[in-house]
């Protein structure tokens, strides 16, 4: 049975990876040909950012398999603003959402009129309270829609039913919706790569899973490479240490991505050594010399 050591002290670094995640997955589930997706979208003079933007192109062909709860109140430029369930949901994050709209129609020249083709969504995991104060009407389970010039929805990530569809939101979930979300994933071998998210997202939560499955080593490792692909292998390093991501991705991705005296900084000299031998050590240090020499004529 394989036993998993969980690192209590990188709770900031699995807060940052679980806000980078959710962008990822949904540039991941809704990149397609006739679809541009854009993230930490900077509108106006100050240092202002829109979570996600969607902008679809061309309604013709394209397919609402996934996130059919998003997809299919889509228009051509589509606004999301992002909480999670660490987040407190304020009434006036809907007049941020709009002022985001604005100034986004500033920055595309688009104009008021035009905001019939234009849709705002804020996203949340728990049900915000100030749902009955603006007057948000109900649609569906998890979905609720405010008139304005343009659409704004709102979108109850813990209302939403527990559906392959859905999982790719569901991972934002909260509470017990969280925890059937996650085993939900664990039963089904077709959304693999989501349980490796979620591992990265809930490290405690999923490793308890694993344990009471019996999940292999492998399986463990296979979280990691994905997870560096996803995020890049700075953050991964941050989040579960050094030495978990070089058994996972092999130490010459590693050094190849943050340097060898990173590598060596983080770990120890003596320690890299009797982990990989002198041999090749002084191997690896060879290669970048020659590299550096050729790159440096």
């Amino acid at each position: 049975m394989l036993k998993f050591k969980i690192n209590v002290n990188h709770i900031l670094v699995f807060i940052m990876t679980w806000d980078a995640y959710f962008k990822r997955i949904i540039e991941d589930e809704l990149s397609k040909e006739k679809i541009q997706v854009a993230t930490d979208l900077t509108v106006g003079k100050l240092p202002l950012k829109i979570d996600l933007v969607i902008k679809i192109l061309d309604f013709t062909g394209v397919k609402f398999e996934i996130l059919p709860i998003i997809l299919k109140k889509l228009k051509k430029d589509n606004i999301f603003e992002f909480k999670s369930a660490r987040d407190h949901a304020k009434g006036r994050d809907i007049s941020k959402l709009i002022g985001y709209v604005g100034l986004y129609c500033d920055q595309n020249n688009i104009n008021i009129l035009e905001m019939k083709d234009i849709t705002a969504w804020y996203i949340s995991a728990q049900k915000p309270r100030f749902i009955d104060k603006l007057k948000f009407e109900y649609i569906t389970k998890g979905l609720y829609y405010f008139d304005f010039y343009f659409p704004i929805y709102l979108l109850v990530i813990n209302e939403l039913k527990i559906t392959e569809q859905n999982i790719p939101l569901l991972l934002f979930s909260s509470g017990l919706k969280l925890r059937k979300s996650l085993e939900f994933l664990i039963d089904n071998k077709k959304l693999k790569n989501f349980l490796n998210v979620a591992y990265f997202l809930y490290p405690k939560e999923v490793s308890k899973l694993f344990i009471e499955r019996e999940l292999t080593e492998e399986e463990f490792t296979n979280n990691i490479r994905y997870a560096v692909e996803k995020l890049g292998i700075e953050k991964v390093i941050e989040a579960v240490g050094l030495e978990k991501v070089i058994e996972a991705v092999g130490l010459g991705k590693v050094i190849k991505a943050v340097g060898l005296e990173k590598v060596i900084e983080e770990v120890g000299l003596e320690r890299l050594v009797e982990t990989i031998g002198i041999n090749r050590l002084e191997k690896i240090i060879k290669e970048i010399k020659e590299k550096n020499s050729k790159n440096s004529k």
